[in-house]
């Protein structure tokens, strides 16, 4: 029974319903481009850093820069 209802959260988490809410803008768009992107880069560069390629450290700078790039983005978009 536990694990029906832990299905049920899983698959609501995985594949939500719509809201019926406005369709999203433009900027939504772009910037719902732009966090796949960084979730990409991040997977890449903790992929690099596993393997040795990368100090732990290089990889917390860069990714902390392009949290901050992503930041911005997010803060412009939303103003627009």
């Amino acid at each position: 029974m536990m694990m029906s209802n832990f299905n049920s959260n899983l698959n609501s988490f995985l594949y939500p319903k719509t809201s019926g809410k406005a369709q999203p803008t433009i900027g939504d768009q772009v910037f719902n481009a732009k966090l796949q992107r960084y979730a990409q880069q991040v997977m890449y560069l903790s992929n690099l850093e596993s393997g040795g390629k990368i100090s732990l450290e290089d990889c917390y700078n860069t990714m902390k820069v392009m949290w901050q790039d992503l930041e911005q983005s997010r803060d412009y978009y939303r103003q627009g």
